[in-house]
């Protein structure tokens, strides 16, 4: 499973439309359009393939732009914290490993 399916697992639970996405997405720092959510969400067909273990996106996400994404989704979901001064961008993960644990934080 990759970050691609993650994202798609995680808005069909959550039931996120284009629109929550993409903000996300850009409260986690990262200006997404929404053609280029939709590439995120879009598999590429391989009629030789049926291993979903290698599901293909037409643009792929990786570790950071993820944990960009779920840092995002906090603060659409709760708002930001009263307590702590409004940062333009939230900080960033200095190193993120391909650990679920560390990938779906907070």
């Amino acid at each position: 499973m990759n970050n691609n399916d993650r994202l798609l697992r995680l808005r069909y639970a959550i039931d996120l439309k284009d629109t929550d996405l993409i903000k996300a997405f850009e409260l986690g720092g990262v200006p997404l359009t929404k053609e280029e959510a939709q590439a995120v969400l879009t598999k590429v067909q391989d009629k030789n393939k049926d291993n979903a273990e290698n599901n293909v996106y037409e643009k792929t996400i990786n570790n950071q732009v993820f944990d960009a994404f779920l840092n995002g989704l906090i603060l659409l979901a709760r708002g930001p914290q009263k307590d702590k001064p409004i940062v333009d961008t939230p900080q960033k993960s200095k190193e993120i490993k391909y650990i679920n644990n560390v990938l779906l934080k907070n």
